[in-house]
Order: structure tokens, then C-alpha cells, then sequence
């Protein structure tokens, strides 16, 4: 069988009707549309990730610019809400949205506006954060209150900052029974506040370390006192880091993810 010209002609035309040239359009920008909504999912975990790293850092300089990225992909998804379609992600994507400031205004040390920013909310996080933001603010109060010169005004702040301080069992006793990994930082934190012995102490600020010991001439000043030795006293100075972060003081900071009990 031969392939005339007109033939020829004829399924060309049927293969390249307008329908399927319109349909192939459709489809290529369906595809275009699905590869850039997975891009931008990608680059919101991403960001979601470093979020989560500058958090457990203390970054807040790094934090502000990741959590505006975050946000901006908070009110890019707003753009969706005539169409009825922001929902997917509000109800997949930025379920945690709301931690995401607190937990920022946590290494700020704004412990108010992060009480302010959770009030209402009952979730596990939000039970810590909460808890933890609130137990900061009374070791404030009670820091300051040891410096008033008025003894009446001292001795009040001092028991409203323990007041303070002991309130916060009720959010730590919800978050042990919300905590889906059973974490022990929690149960730790519960039972230290609700110890007046324990909580009083935590309360107290924790004195400064003495770098310098004074009447002591520094190593090279013309004194004879013998400069730090190293290990097995070998003569060499010790390089060996110090740990940096000694001062504890009661319930952890809600920087990063609790450990898992066991």
C-alpha cells in the first residue's frame, strides 16, 4: 500500500488539530505549575530546617532571616485564598507556623510576648515554650527584686516571682501528658518547681565566675607566681575548652528538640 501525498497530508492535519495543540499547552503548564509548587515545598522545609538549626543555636540574627522566608511563604499562600485552595497548606504545611515566632521570641529573651503569643494555645510546644518562657521571666523578677533597696517592695517581688515560678507546674504536667515522644525534660522541670526547696534555689541567680583571681600578679607581670600548668603539671597550658554553659538555673530553654527519656 502507497502513501500518497493527500494521505500523508491529510494525517498530519488530524495529529496536529488545534484540540490537541491546546490540550498539550494545558498539560505543559500543569506540569510547569506541579514542578514549582515541589520546589517551593522543598524550599519551605529547607528554610523550616535552618529555622530549626538557628533556634537550638540561639542565632538570632540568622533565626530573623529564616522566619521571614518562612513567613513569606505564609502570605504567598494567602494569594490561593479566593480560589479556596490555602487550606492544603494552613492544614499540612504551616500547622507549626505558630511556634515558629514564639520560638524566636524565645531567644530574644521577650519571655512576655512569647506567654502572649501561645496564650490559648494547647499543644505540647506550646505547654513547654510557654512554661519555660514564664519560669524565665520569674528568675528576672526574682534577680531584680534581691536589688530593691526597699525591704517591703523586696520581699513582695520575691514571692510574686516565686509565685510565678510555681504556676508553671500546670503547664508542665500538660505537657508531659501531650508529649508524643515522652521526653524527660518536662517531667524534670514539673518536678522542680513544684520542690520549694529546689525551685527556691533555682531562683537564685547563679554567681559570676572570677576569671582573675585579684592580688594575684598575672603570668609575665614581673610576678613570681607560676602561670597555669597543663595537664600531669608537663609545664604546657591546657587548651582543653571549658565547658561555656555551666550556670543551669532550673527548666531547659525550649532551643531545640527534647531528649528522649531512657
Amino acid at each position: 500500500m502507497y502513501l500518497t501525498q493527500k494521505t500523508f497530508d491529510k494525517a498530519m492535519t488530524s495529529r496536529f488539530s488545534l484540540k490537541r495543540c491546546i490540550l498539550a499547552v494545558l498539560l505543559l503548564a500543569l506540569i510547569s505549575g506541579l514542578s514549582l509548587v515541589a520546589y517551593r515545598i522543598s524550599d519551605y522545609f529547607d528554610n523550616a530546617d535552618k529555622f530549626s538549626g538557628d533556634i537550638a543555636r540561639g542565632d538570632v540574627t540568622a533565626a530573623r532571616e529564616h522566619m521571614a522566608n518562612l513567613e513569606y511563604y505564609h502570605k504567598l499562600n494567602k494569594n490561593l485564598e479566593p480560589l479556596r485552595l490555602n487550606w492544603i497548606a494552613e492544614e499540612y504545611l504551616f500547622k507549626q507556623e505558630k511556634f515558629h515566632r514564639a520560638g524566636y521570641l524565645y531567644i530574644s529573651k521577650d519571655w512576655t510576648a512569647v506567654i502572649n503569643e501561645l496564650e490559648g494555645e494547647e499543644e505540647f510546644w506550646a505547654y513547654y515554650i510557654r512554661a519555660n518562657a514564664r519560669w524565665r521571666q520569674a528568675k528576672d523578677m526574682f534577680a531584680n527584686g534581691l536589688n530593691l533597696g526597699d525591704l517591703t517592695k523586696k520581699v513582695d517581688q520575691l514571692k510574686k516571682a516565686d509565685e510565678i515560678a510555681k504556676s508553671t507546674k500546670d503547664d508542665y504536667l500538660e505537657a508531659i501528658k501531650t508529649d508524643p515522644n515522652e521526653t524527660h525534660e518536662p517531667r524534670w522541670n514539673y518536678d522542680l518547681v513544684t520542690d520549694d526547696e529546689a525551685r527556691a534555689k533555682a531562683l537564685m541567680p547563679m554567681p559570676g565566675k572570677i576569671k582573675i583571681e585579684l592580688g594575684v600578679p598575672m603570668p609575665g607581670a614581673g610576678g613570681t607566681k607560676e602561670g597555669p600548668r597543663g595537664e600531669d603539671g608537663k609545664g604546657e597550658q591546657s587548651n582543653k575548652p571549658k565547658d561555656l554553659d555551666k550556670q543551669g538555673g532550673g527548666p531547659g530553654d525550649a532551643r531545640g528538640k527534647p531528649r528522649r527519656a531512657g
